[in-house]
């Protein structure tokens, strides 16, 4: 039940303001006059092995129908550029699965682009389809979560009306 901008379930206060994350579960907290509505939520989890290993190979290529050349940029500039590809790969899988997309051809990933802030703070940028459809389940913001060890990377994205 929600009131007053506090989210409370069986008699416990579980959040005051933006969001309460528990297993699978995503649970709004009413903001002002609406509550906000969570459109898609999508979380990937990827090993970095994975990526080092295709790494290996040699550096990823716009041909690879995965990255865009600002994401491949981006990813090889850096000091390891192995978790900066899975970062961005990441959160473009869990933006896929926000949005339940059929993913039959690699280059809908090209429609999901990372990009990384000043502040330390990513953010994506949808084109095509992938916009349509995010637009078509009524999202107007998208919050972008990443996580990382040396082990593995996580991303969550949420989507809102």
């Amino acid at each position: 039940m929600i009131r007053n901008d506090v989210l409370v379930t069986f008699g416990k206060v579980l959040a005051v303001g933006h969001y309460l994350f528990a297993g699978c579960a995503l649970l709004a907290v009413a903001r002002g006059r609406g509550a906000l509505v969570v459109v898609g939520l999508g979380v990937d989890l990827l090993e970095n092995d994975r990526v080092a290993m295709e790494l290996t190979r040699g550096e990823w290529l716009l041909d690879d129908g995965i990255f865009t050349p600002e994401e491949i940029r981006y990813c090889n500039n850096g000091r390891n550029s192995g978790r900066r590809y899975a970062l961005c790969f990441a959160a473009k899988e869990a933006t896929l699965k926000a949005i339940n997309a059929d993913v039959r051809d690699l280059g809908i990933f090209r429609e999901v682009e990372v990009h990384p802030g000043v502040d330390g703070q990513y953010r994506l940028i949808l084109r095509g389809s992938v916009k349509t459809q995010f637009e078509r389940l009524g999202g107007k913001h998208i919050r972008l979560s990443v996580a990382g060890t040396a082990r593995s990377t996580a991303a969550m994205v949420l989507m809102e009306n």
